[in-house]
């Protein structure tokens, strides 16, 4: 008996280890700044941005096969725009693409921001990017890099759902 469980479980562990998925559906963005400056680098896993933004933009798009092009990033930038927002001591921060790269699973996006401030006292950010995809395990982590301090903020979709909290804010 304790060897059909031991054969069972080894072959299960090879089919499932052989399909190409990653178990974890979240994506992770880094918040730092440099000579007056904002700068973001969000990634994301290609196949759950990929369906969200088909789900939003009206068009199939795959990341894997096609790529990713102007109209993709346009997309992504309107999509963004909607689903993600800082503010540095109550000033809405205004952030414009800097670039793009895609590699394997990954899409990483750059984006750059004013610093609306050279004296930071609070950070709040708002993130509900990849939330519609109705994900239960869905998570969003922040790393910020400000002040010469390191703060992880991480939005949980199945917690901000159930309290209604999408906001985060921090104090200097």
């Amino acid at each position: 008996m304790n060897l059909r469980i031991i054969v069972f479980s080894f072959l299960a562990v090879f089919l499932f280890s052989s399909f190409d998925f990653h178990p974890l559906n979240m994506s992770v963005a880094d918040v730092s700044s440099g000579n007056k400056k904002l700068h973001w680098k969000f990634k994301f896993f290609t196949d759950n941005i990929s369906n969200t933004l088909t789900k939003n933009c009206g068009k199939f798009i795959d990341l894997e096969t096609d790529g990713y092009d102007a109209a993709t990033a346009k997309c992504l930038q309107k999509y963004l725009s909607t689903r993600f927002e800082m503010s540095v001591n109550n000033t809405p921060c205004k952030f414009v693409y800097k670039n793009a790269s895609l590699n394997k699973d990954v899409l990483t996006v750059e984006y750059e921001a004013a610093l609306p401030t050279a004296k930071i006292k609070a950070v709040k950010i708002k993130n509900i990017v990849l939330f519609d995809n109705n994900f239960p395990e869905m998570k969003n982590i922040i790393n910020i890099h400000l002040l010469n301090q390191i703060k992880v903020l991480e939005f949980d979709y199945d917690e901000s759902y159930r309290t209604g909290m999408y906001t985060q804010e921090i104090r200097y």
